[in-house]
């Protein structure tokens, strides 16, 4: 539920998708009611009235979440799973990180300002003992009091009827926590598309940068290059940069 970054883009383009079938879609971003601070992420009271208010006006039958830890905590989601039980509405989360796993939403610490990662979600013992924000141990700290109360004190995390990941490496996370039953791989979607035209320029370049893995888009991209049979003649420059391999 933020419009910022990879979860914001998300939303918006699966709005979309699920517009161009014929759902109404509504959206609700947190950026349009909070900025952060350390109180509100937390325990952010005003998200509950924000959330009953818009639940009454748009009476979803389904509610997607993209992201909510940061501005809005998790605290909202007592409301949505009072209006899922008065209403039978489902809830569904697509799974951009780790917080629903784990305190440590990128399931990651810090040793000697060297980053490292946890192999699997890691106990409260353990991230209790290691640096989780590398600006101090206090800030890691707070990811813990925002955790804990919500997923392991109230179970919120009952809210969800299913789980949507982007990736096979966050999909292994999050069933060794939810019932695989619950949980499934659903590539975000992506709008990869180059015209076909005569290009008269003398030089035309075009880049793919990030992850070379399918969730990113890499093989829309280069599906996209084939079906577009651009035609120069001058120089075509197409660059791929990114990390792991295509297999």
């Amino acid at each position: 539920m933020i419009i910022r970054g990879g979860a914001g883009h998300v939303a918006i383009q699966s709005g979309l998708l699920l517009s161009d079938q014929g759902y109404n879609v509504d959206y609700i971003f947190g950026d349009d009611f909070f900025k952060f601070n350390a109180i509100g992420y937390c325990c952010n009271y005003s998200a509950i009235d924000i959330i009953r208010k818009k639940l009454a006006i748009s009476k979803p039958d389904i509610i997607l979440i993209h992201n909510f830890d940061h501005l809005w905590s998790p605290l909202f989601l007592i409301e949505i799973n009072k209006y899922k039980e008065k209403t039978g509405a489902k809830v569904i989360m697509t799974v951009h990180d780790y917080h629903i796993v784990s305190a440590s939403n990128s399931l990651s610490y810090y040793e000697n300002a060297e980053k490292k990662f946890f192999k699997e979600p890691a106990s409260f013992k353990v991230l209790l003992t290691k640096k989780l924000d590398r600006r101090s141990y206090v800030y890691g700290l707070a990811r813990l009091v925002q955790w804990y109360p919500y997923y392991s004190v109230l179970n919120l995390q009952k809210t969800f009827d299913h789980f949507m990941c982007p990736s096979e490496f966050i999909y292994k996370q999050v069933v060794k926590r939810f019932d695989p039953s619950i949980v499934s791989i659903v590539h975000n979607p992506t709008s990869a598309t180059i015209s076909s035209c005569q290009l008269d320029n003398d030089n035309v370049v075009i880049t793919f940068a990030g992850r070379l893995s399918k969730d990113k888009g890499i093989y829309d991209f280069i599906k996209s290059m084939a079906d577009s049979k651009l035609v120069s003649s001058k120089n075509i420059t197409i660059n791929i940069i990114g990390k792991r391999s295509l297999l």
